[in-house]
């Protein structure tokens, strides 16, 4: 491990914004807190599955650069974060089910779905988020 302290990232092109986190104790996991391929509404959405590729991109470079390894958990909330009331809860929830994230109680939260799965597990997914 380089050093104890948080790391933070922001993430934004092409519409796509990336928000996450690795929280290093009490244990070293990514925390994704904000992931959307359309950020600006008035723009168009981000072609499908480059949010995706993004998001693998950074992953594989913070495995690359020691900050995480395979075996360390990728966590996030799915729901809706904004207050519109424009998402739909079982349909988020299906797709990071696809993604292969499996829900978890956390008491800690009063709102969305808790997901996690591990990094190594996550980018087993990349390959098919390759542009073409």
């Amino acid at each position: 491990m380089k050093n104890s302290q948080d790391l933070s990232f922001e993430f934004e092109q092409n519409n796509v914004y990336i928000s996450a986190f690795i929280y290093r104790k009490p244990e070293k996991y990514f925390y994704l807190s904000l992931f959307s391929s359309q950020s600006n509404k008035k723009k168009p959405r981000a072609k499908k599955g480059e949010a995706n590729f993004y998001l693998c991109q950074l992953l594989e470079l913070l495995v690359l650069s020691d900050d995480l390894e395979l075996t360390n958990d990728f966590k996030l909330i799915a729901g809706d974060l904004t207050g519109d009331k424009s998402h739909n809860q079982r349909k988020l929830n299906k797709y990071y089910q696809g993604l292969g994230f499996k829900r978890y109680k956390d008491k800690t939260r009063d709102y969305g779905q808790p997901f996690k799965q591990s990094i190594g597990g996550f980018l087993k997914n990349c390959e098919k988020f390759e542009p073409k």
